[in-house]
């Protein structure tokens, strides 16, 4: 007797105990309490293991998502304090000593590059469906993480071209 992966699955006991619903890999519909494997939207035969994966990897970015906005606020404070002691020590080099210099260009390097990072974490709210983000109560402000991500840049490329 042949056994079809949606007869196995309700014999298995194959309960849906996930946050997110089940949506179909292809098209995004609800396969919330479907009988068989097929999306009524879109026809594409799916795997309510892969299925679940997907709902759990989505919940995960999710969770990671909601700490965005402090990732931001981090990578603003990082810009501002190191584009203040990079202007400093430009100050310095140009009026007291050239040494300040290197370290100009130090402080501007080890600062830039997580004021961007910080900055495109922004870029993972992009990717996400749009009933996914939906989940997210506190929305990170894309405009905010491109502005840190500009400011890291812009320390980024003071160090490498000013000093």
């Amino acid at each position: 007797m042949a056994f079809e992966i949606s007869q196995l699955e309700r014999l298995l006991g194959d309960e849906w105990n996930e946050v997110l619903p089940p949506i179909c890999l292809e098209c995004g519909y609800d396969l919330t309490g479907l009988p068989d494997n097929r999306c009524p939207e879109c026809g594409n035969i799916f795997i309510r293991g892969e299925v679940r994966r997907q709902a759990r990897d989505m919940r995960n970015q999710l969770r990671q998502l909601r700490t965005c906005n402090d990732m931001i606020r981090l990578g603003w404070s990082i810009g501002l304090g190191t584009g203040g002691l990079v202007g400093v020590l430009a100050l310095l080099a140009a009026l007291v000593d050239p040494g300040f210099w290197a370290m100009g260009k130090i402080f501007g390097l080890l600062g830039g590059f997580p004021t961007v990072a910080m900055g495109m974490q922004v870029v993972r709210v992009l990717r996400l469906p749009v009933w996914a983000r939906e989940q997210v109560n506190d929305c990170p402000d894309v405009y905010k993480g491109v502005a840190v991500a500009m400011l890291g840049v812009g320390l980024l490329l003071t160090a490498v071209l000013l000093f």
